[in-house]
């Protein structure tokens, strides 16, 4: 599966700070100025971390209000150099500074760079 830039803020955000429910993240990733708008974003989230919780993304608490963190054994961050080896043995080397890789454990690996907080907001490149 491959995630986009709000999957990847709602992973980020889960991953500083687990056991949010769909609600404290929609208040924190979008500017909610009424009901409308928080209902419309609160349905979005919740739909995104259904899909993630099927491919064990995130996971999700059996308590009510359900609250959702990352699966560690997924979900990983750091801060280094990624180094690979193509061509026959050629090592290229990358800066990531600060990253956060995601995994389905056999198939996939999306590594994002996140940039520094700008008035509070993450993004990636």
């Amino acid at each position: 599966m491959k995630y986009d830039e709000i999957d990847i803020h709602i992973i980020h955000y889960l991953h500083d700070c687990p056991g949010q429910t769909t609600t404290d993240i929609a208040k924190k990733l979008f500017p909610i100025k009424d009901s409308r708008t928080l209902l419309m974003k609160d349905s979005l989230i919740r739909a995104r971390l259904k899909k993630m919780e099927k491919h064990r993304i995130v996971l999700c608490s059996p308590t009510v209000p359900k609250t959702y963190a990352t699966n560690p054994e997924h979900i990983f961050t750091g801060q280094g150099t990624f180094e690979l080896k193509v061509n026959g043995g050629k090592k290229i080397e990358m800066d990531f500074g600060v990253f956060l890789a995601i995994t389905n454990g056999n198939e996939s690996v999306q590594i994002h760079k996140i940039k520094e907080p700008v008035n509070g907001v993450v993004s990636f490149y």
